[in-house]
């Protein structure tokens, strides 16, 4: 058993709630898309004592900041996991043509902003029959966008069984206009080795919490080809040094802001001129 509060934000921007539940030690975050015709947002957050989680909703209430963060906030012991919905839906628009897919027990409903800044890299970065590393792939978003872009390939990795079972059902269904998915992709619970993808992989994206940057970084690194791109996202703004010190030597090409989110689109350093 757990401990997690829910809290109804009073702006749509989720980046200062979600930057303060993680300082106060909450073990995720789940934002819910608000109901159509809505402007609430839901944020659901773990926390392992009750003391934590009474904490974080004192926080987000507190008269002393510029204005409270949430309209209301309740704290609940639960199992973990029990507040997932698992008949979710999400759907992302990729070349125009919009793609559903289920969310269930994942993480990943295609709104979220980090998810919306690695769409947004990715868009420039995916050529057709790329070989494409998903990292954190949750419910399989990400790779689904990289099959709709024309990735030949696309390796799907997570270390949550629940999201592998989501991801494994997300991309067995065909993304038109591209070709069928069944040859195209794999979904694995742990990073491939250089030797199962010796030449690299030409698109990487990492949509995950910066202490997973800073721990998988180098391996990330050494499976990016010579001429690929990294997207790495799930980090605040104020966390930049520490993103772009986990992924170093890369060097950054493109960087996105919505709200407290970050992305960085990171490459290998050019050669120098002879």
């Amino acid at each position: 058993m757990g401990w997690i509060i829910r809290a109804e934000l009073t702006t749509a921007d989720t980046g200062p709630a979600s930057s303060l539940l993680w300082d106060l030690n909450t073990t995720g975050i789940a934002e819910l898309a608000p109901d159509h015709g809505s402007g609430a947002v839901e944020l659901i957050a773990g926390f392992d004592s009750e003391a934590e989680a009474e904490a974080a909703v004192a926080a987000l209430s507190a008269p002393e900041t510029i204005s409270p963060l949430a309209v209301a906030a309740s704290v609940e012991r639960t199992d973990p996991t029990a507040w997932i919905d698992v008949t979710r839906r999400g759907s992302i628009v990729v070349g125009g043509r919009q793609h559903a897919f289920e969310v269930g027990a994942a993480f990943g409903h295609g709104a979220h902003p980090t998810t919306m800044l690695a769409l947004s890299l990715l868009a420039n970065v995916i050529e057709p029959g790329a070989a494409m590393l998903d990292f954190g792939t949750g419910t399989g978003v990400l790779a689904l966008a990289g099959l709709a872009s024309g990735a030949g390939r696309v390796v799907a990795v997570d270390n949550d069984p629940a999201a592998l079972t989501v991801a494994r059902d997300n991309l067995a269904v065909e993304p038109e206009p591209a070709a069928p998915t069944s040859d195209r992709t794999v979904v694995l619970e742990r990073l491939p080795s250089q030797s199962e993808q010796p030449a690299g992989f030409d698109v990487i994206v990492a949509n995950v919490l910066l202490p997973v940057h800073i721990d998988q970084g180098p391996s990330l690194v050494d499976l990016l080809g010579p001429e690929g791109s990294l997207v790495a996202t799930g980090a605040l703004v104020d966390q930049e040094a520490s993103l772009r010190a986990a992924y170093e030597p890369l060097v950054p090409r493109h960087h996105l802001v919505d709200g407290n989110w970050l992305a960085l689109q990171l490459g290998h350093r050019a050669p120098a001129a002879s």
